[in-house]
């Protein structure tokens, strides 16, 4: 019975990305730029699909999302459906770093841009950089956060892929901390390549900041990577050592 229910649910998370998405642009064509409409579409969006999956997502260390602000988050990047999860923490005033083939996905894509976030061209190293840099400047003035997958390409929940130095160059030339989160397996909750749907509990946590002040972006970089690791092999033990 796993695949029929897992796809009932998948047509119905599918219709409600739809949905919101719609919705989203709409929101995002009113207050165009608003760095908050992420946020606002991240809390419409998430609940509901943690709900129909039947998951439980235990944040710990919510606070430093905020203490530390403006900043640069730092995540770990599993699959498409990391944006459900991160969705449930997305702050206020943060942006997105994506891909520029965002813009073909029917609403969403116009929507992302609208809503402010940069997208990227990775065949155009001058444009990336000069991109990154005038969002430097608007990060401390404007008190802007800024979330980026150092990783750059999904890791399917193996170990941490190389960083790209990105982010670690933008939180040291806006002179603000890293923040890295980790998010547990995924596919222990819901596992798409084999249509499961087990659903239960998942845990993510926020890390404590790292001051990017007077560092360079190899150190920034490897601090981060150690964090995250460390982080991760927590939550990758075994459910019933985990519990334990």
């Amino acid at each position: 019975m796993d695949r029929p229910i897992f796809l009932a649910k998948a047509v119905l998370a599918a219709l409600w990305f739809g949905i919101c998405s719609a919705a989203g642009l709409g929101m995002s064509l009113l207050r165009w730029k608003d760095p908050s409409c992420g946020h606002d579409f991240a809390r419409m969006l998430s609940p509901p699909l943690l709900r129909l999956f039947g998951i439980q997502l235990s944040v710990e260390g919510e606070e430093r999302l905020h203490a530390a602000a403006p900043c640069v988050y730092v995540a770990n990047h599993q699959s498409n459906l990391d944006v459900v999860f991160f969705g449930m923490v997305y702050p206020p005033r943060t942006l997105l770093i994506g891909k520029r083939e965002l813009m073909w996905i029917p609403f969403f894509g116009l929507m992302f841009a609208a809503m402010g976030n940069v997208l990227m061209d990775r065949r155009d190293s001058k444009r990336c950089i000069d991109a990154m840099s005038a969002l430097a400047s608007r990060m401390p003035q404007q008190g802007l956060c800024v979330w980026i997958f150092p990783e750059g390409h999904r890791n399917q929940g193996g170990p941490l892929l190389p960083f790209k130095k990105g982010a670690f160059h933008l939180a040291a030339d806006a002179g603000v901390p890293l923040v890295p989160l980790v998010l547990g397996p995924i596919r222990r909750v819901v596992d798409p390549s084999r249509m499961r749907c087990p659903g239960g509990r998942i845990e993510l946590k926020v890390l404590e900041p790292i001051p990017s002040a007077g560092r360079e972006v190899p150190e920034l970089m490897a601090e981060a990577r150690q964090r995250m690791e460390q982080g991760l092999a927590l939550l990758n033990r075994p459910a019933v050592e985990a519990r334990g």
